[in-house]
């Protein structure tokens, strides 16, 4: 639940920062790493409530214990939570490449056009 906060408080930061060109590498991937972290921590109890939500040892009065509603909020939202980390770490590294492309070619042109002499 914490590590789900702390994501969505990125995410926010994330997309109503007013010049999203400057927004750092680093800023996009932690904040991937933290959604799919938070996806991992969601499929564990989604999938552990699935297998034991029926059992007569771990649920009280599990005659009486139904998937409802607000179990398939659960699954559909760390379904959605892992694509969104997903996309975001691919723009993420998408990001940092292209920094590191437009550097070497900087570079590179720096090397190949000198400046003219006076």
């Amino acid at each position: 639940m914490v590590s789900m906060l702390f994501a969505l408080i990125m995410t926010a930061v994330l997309a109503f920062s007013r010049e999203l060109g400057k927004v750092s590498t680093r800023f996009i991937l932690s904040t991937a790493m933290l959604t799919l972290t938070s996806a991992l921590f969601m499929a564990i109890a989604v999938i552990t409530f699935a297998v034991r939500g029926k059992d007569r040892d771990w649920m009280p009065r599990w005659q009486q214990n139904w998937y409802g509603w607000s179990f398939s909020v659960a699954v559909s939202s760390c379904i959605l939570q892992v694509v969104s980390g997903s996309i975001l770490l691919f723009e993420g590294t998408n990001m940092k490449l292209v920094k590191n492309y437009m550097e070497k070619m900087y570079i590179q042109r720096k090397r190949l056009f000198p400046p003219a002499p006076r």
